[in-house]
């Protein structure tokens, strides 16, 4: 990730901003799929930690 532009502080999460930072970036239909997955799936995590590749930089 990489910090491009500085947008204040904020006393809490700015969720609105970030999620329309992802429909900007993505696009809308993107943004619908991955919202309704979030949704059907509850809680469980969409991705799997312990299976991901380890950087070896």
């Amino acid at each position: 990730m990489e910090y491009v532009e500085d947008l204040g502080t904020y006393a809490d999460i700015p969720v609105v901003h970030i999620l329309d930072a992802w429909k900007k970036t993505y696009g809308k239909e993107f943004f619908a799929k991955s919202k309704k997955l979030f949704i059907e799936r509850g809680d469980a995590s969409l991705s799997d930690f312990e299976a991901e590749d380890i950087w070896k930089g």
